[in-house]
């Protein structure tokens, strides 16, 4: 059940990073590429725009996204080495809301 969980986050986190990129390649109608690059860019964007998702200071709604990385920090620093990641409290509404609101604005800002 946990390496499920795992999977589904990972596959969630790229999530993003696929919506950007197929959105500007579908309006960009730019030629076909090898799946090693597409799969590059989409890992790349996913990665930038998480970065850009938790480290700006401004973010619309706020309340949920200070509350989903303040519950992923409590959650990270709980578990120990060794010790398994408190998948409860990690995937709560507020995370939920603020993974919504990511990928909304990665699919408006493409």
């Amino acid at each position: 059940m946990e390496d499920a969980l795992k999977i589904g986050m990972y596959v969630l986190l790229i999530l993003p990073g696929f919506i950007w990129v197929q959105t500007r390649e579908y309006h960009l109608l730019r030629e076909k590429r090898s799946q090693f690059e597409k799969t590059l860019e989409i890992i790349l964007w996913s990665a930038a725009i998480w970065i850009i998702a938790c480290a700006s200071p401004y973010w619309f709604p706020a309340n949920p996204r200070n509350v989903a990385l303040c519950e992923a920090r409590g959650a990270l620093q709980d578990s120990g080495t060794g010790v398994n990641v408190d998948w409860p409290r990690l995937l709560t509404t507020d995370a939920a809301v603020f993974f919504a609101t990511v990928c909304l604005w990665s699919f408006l800002g493409a």
